[in-house]
């Protein structure tokens, strides 16, 4: 239709969610967080995902018998893709996600309405001190 090739597609798709996750991994995007239930921390490996899947046709024809391999990264990604996302490990989540969810569901719901009321809550994610003292 638009003269586009599919697999570059696919690859900027997964760049963007590489991207994204990266962002979002490293504390640089933090808006997610409050509309978000977590599913921004398996971005990353569904990135590695369509990346691999671009070139699927191509690594069908070249890998022969080794395309199991090929294909079972495929899945190790996508299963790291719904864990992360459903059930994120601690290592994955950026330093202040892990302050804010030290503190109980009520307090959280609190910062969460404060969030939404327009109050000013990133410049309170520099530190473990200055999220006590914005809890506060």
């Amino acid at each position: 239709m638009f003269g586009i090739d599919p697999q570059f597609l696919i690859q900027a798709l997964g760049f963007a969610f590489i991207v994204a996750g990266v962002a979002a991994r490293t504390g640089t995007w933090k808006n997610w967080y409050w509309r978000s239930r977590g599913a921004v921390y398996g971005y990353i490996p569904l990135g590695f995902l369509f990346l691999l899947y671009s070139f699927n046709a191509q690594a069908e024809e070249r890998l022969g018998a080794y395309y199991v391999v090929y294909q079972g990264i495929g899945v190790l990604l996508l299963v790291l893709g719904v864990w992360w996302s459903l059930r994120p490990p601690a290592f994955v989540k950026p330093r202040w996600v892990r302050w804010i969810e030290e503190y109980p569901l009520k307090v959280r719901k609190a910062m969460q309405r404060a969030v939404e009321n327009g109050d000013d809550w990133e410049s309170h994610m520099t530190s473990r001190e200055a999220v006590d003292a914005w809890v506060k």
